[in-house]
């Protein structure tokens, strides 16, 4: 199931790294926009509804446009994943690079596992179930408003997972040079 609020802000942050230090990114941003319209589907956004039904068309029929789309949206994971190989491999400093892209997916990913864990957990289910109330029985808008909270929540942990484990590693490989640097002296004196 896609959230069009994750993948909304996902396509949004890849396109701007896409556009400003990796350009491999660009493969990420575009499957999170269809992700992005997949789950504008899934709340009965009409236009969105009529897109994601052309492409599933579109791919049966061996359209190679609808057939790249839907494998840019399910592999979205491993692309990011190549694009970080490509970021450190492209980079001036690449120890540094790896030593801060290599922790940030990790936690990333991990913050991302644990937020899916915790999204499925009683209290988690019941808070989204009274913010879906929202409106009456049946309304639309509360479900909608439920369904933008948990994406919210799921890319505000995904992020801060991320820039957690990238600020850790950038710690270690700064600490581990200043040692070096230190050792250096002790040894030149």
């Amino acid at each position: 199931m896609a959230n069009f609020i994750t993948g909304a802000i996902f396509a949004s942050r890849n396109w701007d790294m896409a556009c400003n230090d990796n350009g491999a990114r660009i493969a990420v941003a575009a499957g999170q926009a269809v992700k992005t319209t997949q789950g504008l589907s899934e709340i009965g956004f009409r236009p969105a509804e009529n897109a994601v039904s052309y492409m599933e068309t579109a791919a049966k029929e061996g359209s190679l446009w609808a057939k790249s789309a839907k494998f840019l949206a399910n592999a979205v994971n491993p692309l990011i994943v190549g694009a970080s190989v490509i970021k450190v491999a492209v980079a001036d400093d690449k120890e540094k690079a790896l030593c801060t892209v290599a922790p940030g997916i990790g936690a990333m990913f991990a913050g991302e596992a644990a937020f899916k864990s915790f999204a499925k957990t009683a209290p988690a289910q019941e808070v989204l179930s009274k913010i879906a109330s929202v409106g009456g029985k049946g309304g639309k808008w509360g479900k909608i408003l439920a369904v933008g909270t948990e994406g919210l929540a799921f890319a505000t942990a995904s992020i801060l997972s991320y820039a957690g484990g990238a600020a850790v590693g950038e710690y270690a490989i700064n600490k581990e040079r200043e040692l070096k640097a230190q050792n250096k002296m002790n040894y030149t004196a």
